[in-house]
């Protein structure tokens, strides 16, 4: 690069080359000789460790990353389960929900038929999250929202139990919580909600109560 770069200007060039520890005389005495045949006007090298104190110098020991305390406590050996059967779009999946504490804590997804890979990275996906206490609504909901063609198909004709493997799985999950744990507490909507029926009038299903407005995991919302 030096040489390059010589061409083109007038001025003397000099350049550290940084070498490891390990170099021998005979590799110093190439690179001198490689610059000699490169025309260069002048070079330097510097061998790491040849002073007490250096300008730049290689950490010799690593420094941990730091992790802020976000350690996730190690899963106990043996976990209360419950294991649920479901159709899919793709074939049958068997949804192991376990708790801890009185809470979702893990969730194992095995299926026969479909994405094996998506199905296993989703579960655990969700076990992340449940460990983290993310609200089971809000992971109940963001499943419920995903549609897949060919579920959503076989959905409406009776042979699917859900719009998705997503949606199968975030109603397991949905049926094995209290309705008085599931449901945030409802906030003042701009308009006023009737409640007199929670069924969605697009897709039929159970509607639920969300930031004051009841809403289905569809889309349909009465504050819409």
């Amino acid at each position: 690069m030096q040489a390059a770069f010589q061409k083109h200007t007038g001025n003397n060039i000099s350049k550290t080359i940084n070498l490891p520890n390990n170099t021998t005389e005979e590799e110093v005495w190439d690179i001198y000789f490689y610059g000699w045949k490169k025309h260069l006007k002048g070079m330097t090298v510097y061998r790491s460790g040849s002073r007490d104190i250096e300008v730049l110098e290689l950490k010799k020991d690593s420094t941990p990353t730091p992790t802020d305390g976000r350690i996730l406590p190690k899963r106990p050996a043996d976990l209360p389960a419950t294991n649920s059967k479901r159709r899919s779009g793709c074939g049958k999946l068997i949804i192991s929900v376990a708790e801890k504490d009185g809470k979702p804590y893990e969730c194992i997804i095995n299926n026969k038929g479909g994405c094996t890979a998506m199905n296993d990275a989703l579960g655990q996906m969700i076990s992340l999250a449940m460990r983290w206490n993310v609200p089971t609504w809000d992971i109940i909901k963001t499943l419920r929202n995903v549609t897949c063609p060919i579920a959503y198909k076989k959905f409406t004709e009776g042979k699917c139990d859900g719009k998705s493997c997503s949606d199968v799985v975030g109603r397991v999950i949905e049926s094995l919580i209290p309705d008085k744990d599931l449901e945030p507490s409802p906030t003042p909507c701009k308009e006023e909600v009737k409640t007199e029926s929670n069924i969605c009038p697009d897709c039929g299903e159970r509607m639920s109560m969300v930031e004051g407005c009841v809403t289905c995991a569809c889309g349909y919302s009465r504050c819409g």
